[in-house]
């Protein structure tokens, strides 16, 4: 539990009818954590005000029952958005279509309701560097990486030092996302809800509360500040939401968010002139090979409308290997030739050879079967 009342906390807070910073944090079935991550908030020393909006996803555990009794005790502080059913799974953006219409701060902080803070003057260091330095529109800091059940791993800081600069621009932010989100302090950008409406409608197919590309639209207003102290605990367990990106279920990371990271990255070809084809080439590979291992034909079809120009880029990509890549290839996916091969791709001389032979195999070995 918090050692300070509300009253302590507030003691030394300049009067305001709005807060100066809002922290945002989302939470589902965080019981095992959310504690913790409340505390890092409260035990902030601050001469400012701050306000924090919690918003729990229709949790099944007793993350409601832990936020309902902080409340209580911190009822200026706290604003709760409790949801009766489950939103995330509907589709709904929870940052950019729940949280953000009720941000009043001009400085803005996510950290979802699984990480935690550590050091109790982490908001003061960094709205006192952005106060002082008008020309920054966001600054981040180191985070201590923790896996909570895989010991294999090693707990580790990011971003690496390559990236632990004190002036960064949103020319890096393109090479790279560097900054953690739970380690950023926007100079919000949002305060005109038009703006907001306009973004959110143009790039209706991204998340627009996601980490990347929030980070690169304030990016677009001033440079990126760095405080070199480890002031947060991001943890990786088995029940996030980015822990399954390199273990065994990377399969449903892809299908879940293939489509989201193409349309982040053609965006960004197009608002800032770039170059982001190596990258989009690589997720469609991920996409596409996903879609033919679970034989997904509805979404791989859907895709191939879609995209056409990033399917036939990725079937020359994959078929244009020597012939023993693409026998390998055509081998594993012979059943389904015909449903992710358009015509033209097959009546190439070296794919209508092997398809050919393959089928020779497929006829041979159904005799043999047959006569045993």
């Amino acid at each position: 539990m918090p050692m300070k009342t509300e009253q302590e906390i507030m003691k030394n807070w300049y009067s305001s009818e709005f807060p100066l910073l809002s922290i945002c944090c989302a939470t589902y079935n965080h019981e095992f954590f959310i504690e913790k991550c409340l505390n890092g908030f409260l035990m902030q020393e601050t001469n400012f005000p701050f306000e924090i909006i919690i918003h729990d996803d229709a949790s099944t555990d007793k993350t409601v029952n832990i936020i309902q009794k902080y409340v209580k005790m911190f009822p200026t502080i706290l604003r709760p958005i409790y949801e009766s059913e489950n939103q995330y799974s509907k589709g709904i953006k929870i940052y950019a279509d729940i949280i953000f219409p009720y941000i009043r701060g001009k400085y803005v902080i996510f950290c979802d309701g699984d990480d935690y803070w550590t050091d109790p003057f982490k908001i003061l260091k960094q709205i006192n560097f952005l106060e002082k330095n008008k020309e920054y529109s966001m600054c981040f800091h180191p985070v201590y990486i923790k896996f909570e059940e895989d010991k294999s791993k090693t707990n580790e800081i990011f971003p690496s030092p390559h990236y632990r600069k004190y002036n960064l621009s949103l020319t890096d932010l393109l090479n790279y996302n560097f900054p953690m989100r739970c380690s950023i302090v926007y100079r919000w950008r949002f305060n005109n809800k038009t703006e907001l409406d306009i973004l959110i409608k143009e790039y209706k197919n991204i998340n627009i509360g996601g980490d990347y590309l929030l980070s690169l639209l304030h990016a677009e207003k001033g440079n990126i500040g760095f405080i070199d102290n480890v002031m947060v605990v991001y943890r990786k367990h088995k029940n996030g939401l980015w822990y399954n990106l390199n273990n065994t279920k990377t399969n449903e990371f892809y299908l879940k968010w293939g489509i989201k990271l193409i349309n982040l990255y053609q965006m960004m070809e197009k608002r800032y002139n770039i170059d982001k084809s190596d990258e989009i080439n690589y997720i469609v590979c991920k996409y596409i090979y996903t879609l033919l291992d679970l034989q997904d034909f509805t979404r791989l079809k859907e895709f191939q409308d879609l995209y056409p120009e990033l399917y036939n880029s990725f079937l020359r990509t994959n078929l244009d290997v020597n012939f023993y890549q693409l026998l390998k290839l055509l081998l594993k996916y012979f059943k389904f030739i015909d449903i992710f091969l358009p015509e033209d791709i097959k009546r190439k001389k070296t794919v209508r050879s092997i398809i050919s032979l393959l089928k020779l195999f497929k006829s041979i070995n159904t005799k043999i079967t047959i006569i045993t």
